[in-house]
């Protein structure tokens, strides 16, 4: 998985957008976008990057978060724009967008003379299908996302054929329009975000067939820098340059490799890996080593612990408050990522919405004792707590808290679970609790909204909490329909107390993303968020 409102030159009536950094707390990114440059030749070798969770598929529309969306959406197919390793809205498929002065239609210029990996012309009417399909039930996980559209619910109902709000006038243009007002749209799409898909393969598959279909097991046609070569689960997925990505792709392979964080550390050592997200000791040991360099950006997401908040024990706040003072998130944060986090209390982290006044739930057993008394907490109670293989990070502070708990009179069981099992185990609700992380949440505050909208919930939205408060929802609405970035930032402020308030989460850190590589590696930005630092791959290459 991160916005603000357009903020930029007001010229015939629309906000003229690009992709450059936007102001605090609004919506959009003003400046242009460099021209498309004529794609040229490798020569930078072959990368291997490692993966740490198991791929299940590399499908865009699903709403699984495993290694296979980060693959989906940063390699095989692009997007119209991303939120880059600066935290800041870059340019993708288009080059340029504007809002108009009422925030209600969103204009995107594409590139020009752009093609798919197999020769075939890339248009606005591949634009057009994706986002038709990603607002249609049947085929995406995502649709919710979309319901903001025009004319989207008679579109769902079967009253018309197609989305009003969604135009592709010319080869070159693509159009949404909205049923109110939305200055923060680009936080609605970033994360996770929309993959472009080829309608001139798919375009004649039913949408109740999408999400299934083999295409998205062996995707033979490709938007972004890489194609696909092959894939052996639970080895390797192998991938060669796309000569028709719309810039330069500099490294001619890269192969992405499932691999035990231990395995991995000392395959980088020994230059069998050239990138690897890391952090704590392992991080500490490898910066020592010359044929590597150690690199760090600000996470723009949280890591945190999910509440099954609908039921007893913990739809009683006191509850949910007595965990947050029982975890000692200091500690973790010195333990755990020496020192490169720090303490969030709240869901929003853009400048200007955290307001002054938040509890800070410091570490305070007795406090936690008490209010798990007053709350008549059972002690044969056991919290199930479940954390993804393959997570270093998350094993070691999901470990703190069972003894933090246990110093309360809280027993805990703690249970690593693969991707496809952890994602079950949120969706049913069969754990307390899940350690969780991710999310692009330093740009505008919208894009704390679906993870915790009343509508949203894991696995046909990002609200893996299951959290709901209809006033945080109309908040948010209500934010989404104002330009002034002082009203939406004072709205803003509202929420992140009420969540403060309730403990939407157990929040744990907000930590840097810690990446080792090889110093033959070149081009390599550490991106804040983990999930999605592919995202500048085809700048990469290996000095030979």
């Amino acid at each position: 998985m991160k916005f603000s409102p357009a903020i930029g030159l007001l010229l015939t009536g629309a906000l003229i957008v690009t992709a450059c950094q936007p102001t605090a707390g609004t919506g959009t990114s003003p400046t242009s976008a460099p021209a498309a440059a004529t794609p040229a030749a490798g020569g930078g070798g072959t990368i291997n990057v490692l993966l740490t969770q198991k791929v299940v598929d590399l499908h865009p529309l699903s709403g699984q978060r495993n290694a296979g969306f980060l693959i989906a959406t940063m390699v095989f197919q692009d997007m119209l724009y991303a939120v880059g390793a600066d935290n800041k809205y870059e340019p993708r498929l288009a080059e340029r967008w504007e809002v108009s002065s009422d925030a209600k239609t969103w204009t995107f210029h594409l590139r020009k003379g752009i093609k798919w990996s197999d020769g075939q012309p890339f248009s606005s009417k591949d634009v057009l299908f994706t986002w038709t399909r990603y607002a249609t039930p049947d085929a995406s996980d995502q649709a919710g996302k979309l319901a903001v559209l025009k004319g989207r619910k008679d579109f769902v109902d079967g009253k018309t054929p197609t989305i009003a709000g969604l135009r592709a006038p010319d080869a070159n243009t693509f159009v949404m329009e909205l049923d109110e007002p939305n200055s923060a749209l680009l936080s609605t799409f970033a994360w996770p975000v929309l993959p472009i898909i080829p309608e001139h393969i798919l375009g004649n598959v039913p949408p109740k067939d999408l999400k299934t279909h083999a295409f998205f097991r062996n995707p033979t046609v490709s938007m972004g820098p890489f194609k696909l070569v092959r894939w052996l689960p639970d080895q390797f997925i192998e991938m060669e340059r796309n000569p028709n990505y719309w810039k330069p792709v500099k490294a001619d392979k890269v192969f992405l490799r499932e691999m035990d964080p231990n395995v991995a550390v000392t395959a980088v050592e020994k230059g069998e890996l050239d990138v690897m997200l890391t952090n704590g000791d392992d991080a500490l040991r490898l910066e020592r080593l010359p044929n590597l360099k150690v690199e760090a950006a600000t996470s723009p997401g949280i890591n945190k612990i999910t509440i099954r908040r609908e039921a007893a024990p913990f739809n009683d706040k006191r509850v949910r408050q007595a965990f947050l003072h029982a975890i000692d998130r200091k500690g973790i944060i010195d333990t755990v990522y020496k020192g490169r986090a720090s303490i969030v209390n709240t869901d929003l982290r853009a400048p200007g919405t955290i307001p002054s006044g938040l509890d800070e739930y410091a570490y305070n057993p007795a406090k936690a004792r008490q209010l798990l008394a007053d709350a008549k907490w059972d002690p044969n109670y056991v919290y199930k707590l479940a954390y993804p293989v393959g997570s270093n990070d998350r094993k070691a502070y999901t470990e703190i808290i069972q003894a933090n708990l246990a110093a309360v009179g809280v027993k805990s069981q703690i249970t690593p679970l693969e991707s496809g099992a952890f994602q079950e185990a949120i969706t049913k609700r069969t754990v307390d609790g899940a350690a969780v992380g991710g999310g692009v949440y330093l740009i505008d505050g919208n894009s704390v909204a679906a993870p915790v909208n009343c509508n949203r919930f894991f696995p046909i939205g990002e609200n893996l909490a299951h959290y709901c408060n209809p006033q945080v929802d109309q908040l948010f609405l209500q934010a989404r329909t104002i330009t002034d970035q002082t009203q939406r930032l004072a709205l803003y402020q509202q929420i992140a107390k009420i969540l403060n308030d309730e403990v939407s989460h157990f929040w744990i850190s907000a930590s840097d993303s810690v990446y080792a590589r090889s110093t033959r590696l070149t081009g390599f930005r550490p991106n804040g968020d983990s999930t999605t630092f592919t995202v500048g791959i085809a700048d990469w290459a290996k000095a030979q």
